[in-house]
């Protein structure tokens, strides 16, 4: 194919709304380097081909493109799975800290400052940790990518978020208003002497050190299902690639063990039993069963818009360039006063793409002038956009 039909193909991808990467080395491929979202040139390259490219293969190996690629989809998988982590808690924090203190007789809250600092460490800079360290997958790879007018939160993040926060939300009030029968809390501390509900202790400290626990342990097994974007059910595949997380998820249980064994007065917390313990540990263990229902909703992502002059009902990518081609092609063409090329303005049905491009093909020269007059455009359109401030 002719350079100007190679710039055409790269124009035609992405106002199709489709991510276009182009390697090159040549002065001949500078136009299509530019007009590309991701432009790749090899070291041993022309200058103007460095110039024109996004990225310079300084070791002029296609595999660097891969590793470069791989690197890449994996930042942004990794701060698109602290968001949604982050969000989560965010949003469940503050509906239990407003609700609780609305409904409480008392006007008390369920967290305690202290408690809500240490939830925050949590949420910030362990969570970044973990979640943010993630090495490649080398299977990222075989997916779409992401599109450049598609939002950083995607549907199913949003699915994701409001549906852990209602679940967490359920699971705290009734630990928050049952949980004190379940839990057989009977130890009204002198501190927090709390209400006596049919022989159990009502918001006394045994059991708000309950909820707070139990609510650490929610964001620990939920952070196992923020990993996942893209509907695989196993919370813990690829774990090996995650070693940091590991660490930073020892950390956080033998300090919240610690919370409420030891520092107790500091945490206002108390000690718990065994059961109790192994209760709290149960009921924020149903985030991992719960991950994989939501993750088994079926989800449309957002996907490039199509020109109405395009026929979404094309099989394959050919036959919706050869709309899309020959639909400019003859506009230009009518646009310049062809008589020639009158007849193939575009028509108000479009039903006929095929006959069009075996009547286009009879005038070679007229469609090879057309198409390098269309590329002009195309790539002075792109440079005018990107000399905007």
């Amino acid at each position: 194919s002719t350079q100007s039909t190679w710039d055409v193909l790269v124009g035609l991808l992405r106002e199709m709304g489709d991510v276009v990467g182009v390697t090159g080395d040549g002065t001949n491929d500078a136009p299509a380097l530019k007009l590309a979202n991701v432009g790749f040139s090899m070291f041993s390259g022309t200058d103007i081909a460095k110039g024109a490219s996004s990225m310079v293969i300084l070791d002029d190996n296609f595999a660097t493109i891969v590793s470069a690629m791989m690197w890449g989809r994996a930042v942004n998988d990794n701060v698109r799975k602290f968001l949604q982590f982050q969000l989560t808690v965010n949003a469940t924090g503050c509906l239990m800290t407003f609700v609780g203190a609305v409904v409480s007789e008392d006007n008390t809250e369920p967290l305690t400052a202290v408690q809500l600092l240490w939830l925050n460490l949590i949420m910030d800079t362990l969570a970044a940790i973990s979640l943010a360290t993630e090495k490649p997958d080398p299977q990222s790879l075989n997916r779409e990518p992401t599109y450049k007018r598609g939002s950083l939160i995607s549907r199913r993040m949003w699915i994701f978020i409001w549906a852990h926060t209602a679940f967490q939300m359920l699971i705290q009030l009734l630990v928050l208003y049952i949980g004190h029968v379940w839990f057989d809390c009977q130890d009204c501390a002198p501190l927090q002497p709390g209400q006596w509900d049919k022989g159990y202790c009502l918001n006394g400290r045994q059991h708000r050190t309950i909820v707070f626990n139990t609510f650490i342990w929610l964001q620990i097994f939920n952070e196992f299902n923020a990993r996942k974007l893209y509907g695989e059910l196993n919370p813990f595949a690829g774990m090996g690639r995650s070693q940091p997380m590991a660490l930073v998820l020892v950390c956080i249980i033998a300090f919240q063990v610690f919370a409420v064994e030891v520092a107790g007065d500091f945490m206002d917390t108390t000690h718990l039993s065994i059961t109790q313990w192994l209760m709290c540990v149960g009921f924020a263990f149903l985030e991992l069963p719960f991950g994989v229902l939501v993750r088994l909703v079926r989800v449309r992502e957002y996907q490039p818009h199509i020109d109405d002059h395009l026929d979404p009902r094309s099989g394959t990518l050919v036959q919706r360039l050869q709309y899309k081609v020959f639909g400019d092609v003859a506009s230009l063409a009518f646009r310049r006063g062809d008589p020639s090329l009158k007849s193939f303005r575009r028509h108000p049905s479009l039903s006929q793409p095929v006959r069009r491009a075996s009547s286009m093909q009879r005038d070679r020269g007229e469609r090879d002038f057309v198409a390098e007059q269309l590329t002009q455009i195309r790539v002075s359109s792109v440079d005018h956009t990107n000399a905007r401030p």
